[in-house]
């Protein structure tokens, strides 16, 4: 497989259903990313609401979930679903633009769609402390 292939492979999204979610942020955030996206080619953009932490992703996603207690987590996460690498690439970079923080960024796998949003977010928070430990030895 050439460069060239492996470029236009790497702008090849999972699906239809490609998409961002957000979790956490306010309003005029959203619109900040949203606007970042557009510029990419991105117009799948979502908003994970509070009440949806205890939601399996796979239902978030379809969009198959009722409100449930709200567990609201203290945490900006994006969500990612289904978009190319050049899409996850592009995302990365340019949101650093925005000066938003650093978010929790998931990939959705076909092991993570099983899971509770929350479970998830659990194990991000988990991963950054670990790296974050690492870093100060």
């Amino acid at each position: 497989m050439s460069f060239k292939e492996l470029d236009k492979n790497s702008k090849i999204r999972a699906n239809d259903n490609a998409s961002l979610f957000l979790y956490g942020y306010l309003e005029n955030e959203v619109n900040q990313i949203q606007k970042m996206c557009k510029k990419g080619g991105i117009d799948n953009v979502n908003i994970i609401p509070y009440g949806y932490e205890h939601s399996i992703i796979g239902n978030i996603i379809d969009g198959n979930c009722k409100k449930l207690e709200e567990d609201k987590i203290d945490e900006k996460v994006i969500l990612i679903n289904g978009l190319s690498d050049f899409d996850i690439t592009f995302i990365i970079k340019n949101y650093r633009t925005l000066n938003l923080g650093s978010p929790l960024m998931a990939v959705v796998t076909e092991h993570s769609i099983k899971w509770r949003f929350k479970d998830l977010v659990c194990g991000l928070q988990e991963e950054r402390a670990e790296f974050e430990k690492m870093r100060k030895e």
